[in-house]
């Protein structure tokens, strides 16, 4: 491996550059933005802190990649089948199922919502990486009036479900099913997808602009 910010004289590149980014996400779900280094992410990644910095530059960089939706989520979420009155128990559904055997998109929803509460500075960027993302996931089944406020209010409900049930894990979110959270949960987010929104509010008109 070479000492300084050259290139890397590695056969392995794609595993050590996948290694990284899998350490970092988890360190940034367990510890946040402030809490996490980059030779920690090295240590855990059993890798030279000075790889890192070739690949990442900076933490700001690494916390782009590790957290940047990856293309095989919005094949496994995407493209919601069956009856459209019923996406939003099928959107709850596969959700969790995806969280349950996805160590890496789990962690990573988990990254983004520690990193975002305790540094403020990049609230905006995770923002619109979160807000993206679930509107790819609900492009085909969400209503086109007040867009940006129903896509903030089904990303604000799943958001809140992977807190509830992997961070803080309440006891019975826990251990209800997919299709148990999809059958309770997803007619609010129904609700968030085609049902009728209220008269535009001031309120209204300062979430959809964030």
């Amino acid at each position: 491996m070479s000492a300084g910010r050259g290139r890397p004289r590695t056969t392995d590149t794609t595993d050590r550059r996948a290694a990284v980014l899998s350490s970092a996400r988890r360190l940034f779900a367990e510890r946040g933005f402030h809490g996490t280094t980059m030779r920690a992410v090295a240590d855990l990644a059993d890798v030279d802190v000075k790889l890192v910095g070739y690949y990442f530059r900076n933490k700001a960089g690494l916390l782009d990649a590790a957290l940047a939706p990856p293309a095989a989520a919005v094949l496994m979420l995407g493209g919601i089948e069956g009856p459209r009155e019923r996406a939003g128990e099928e959107l709850v559904r596969r959700f969790v199922h995806v969280w349950d055997e996805n160590d890496e998109l789990r962690e990573q929803g988990i990254a983004i919502a520690r990193v975002a509460l305790g540094d403020a500075g990049v609230r905006p960027q995770l923002s619109r990486t979160h807000r993206s993302y679930v509107a790819a996931m609900i492009a085909d089944v969400v209503e086109p009036d007040h867009r940006d406020l129903r896509v903030g209010l089904v990303g604000a409900q799943l958001q809140g479900l992977l807190l509830t049930r992997y961070v803080m894990r309440t006891p019975a979110l826990t251990t209800a099913t997919p299709d148990e959270l999809g059958a309770v949960v997803g007619p609010a987010i129904q609700a968030y997808l085609t049902g009728p929104i209220p008269a535009t509010t001031h309120h209204d008109r300062v979430l959809t602009s964030g």
